[in-house]
């Protein structure tokens, strides 16, 4: 990612990072990409199993989420790990986990094969809320936030508002799945997903090239 977009919001008012944050998390939760997973994975889930699933679900990514944005950092550096190796890691993950986006199969192929075998009180956890909404590549992104915004209650606090935010997009999503995927077809939905799995692949590789930058002191 570029870096001097970072620092063009890092210098700018609270509200200016916080929808400078709801921008980059949304890139990443992908909230329409999500819904083309969601209506997979709950085809034969009856109307009230989908709402229940979205609340038990959003509730999870927001308790993740919070908890990386706040804690993470601390973590991070009680196990000595420097954010460019985390940010490798990271975007590598996320290229990989990008790659099923992008191939032209069923929405139900994208789904992990064990998936079946999780009940369905369960599933709205592992594996909805993690790892495939608030996985590596979503904490990756709170975390760059915290280190390009500046790790302080102040930010903290606006990065929280702005994850929850965040999630309640997603939330809302999820919940009216039923009466979007009536707008918006199959089809369209598969559309959505390859384009932004595209453009997902392509943030994992600026993660990765401003990783080894950082570890390599390339110029």
């Amino acid at each position: 990612m570029d870096g001097n977009f970072f620092d063009i919001i890092a210098q700018s008012s609270a509200f200016h990072i916080y929808f400078g944050s709801i921008a980059l998390l949304l890139t990443i939760m992908n909230p329409l990409g999500m819904l083309a997973i969601f209506m997979g994975m709950t085809s034969d889930f009856t109307h009230h199993e989908r709402k229940s699933i979205s609340i038990r679900s959003s509730i999870a990514i927001a308790i993740i989420l919070v908890l990386v944005n706040w804690f993470g950092t601390d973590v991070l550096g009680f196990f000595g790990v420097k954010l460019p190796a985390f940010e490798v890691a990271g975007g590598i993950l996320l290229f990989l986990g990008s790659l099923p986006m992008v191939s032209p199969k069923r929405i139900k192929e994208s789904i992990p094969d064990d998936e079946n075998d999780v009940h369905k009180s369960d599933m709205a956890i592992v594996p909805l809320a993690f790892p495939i909404v608030s996985g590596p590549a979503a904490i990756l992104q709170v975390m760059i936030c915290l280190q390009r915004f500046g790790n302080n209650f102040k930010v903290k606090l606006i990065l929280t508002f702005a994850t929850i935010t965040s999630v309640l997009i997603l939330f809302l999503c999820f919940y009216f799945s039923d009466y979007l995927t009536k707008y918006i077809s199959i089809n369209g939905l598969r559309i959505i997903k390859i384009f932004v799995g595209i453009i997902l692949l392509s943030i994992a590789v600026n993660i990765i090239s401003h990783g080894l930058i950082t570890i390599f002191h390339i110029t």
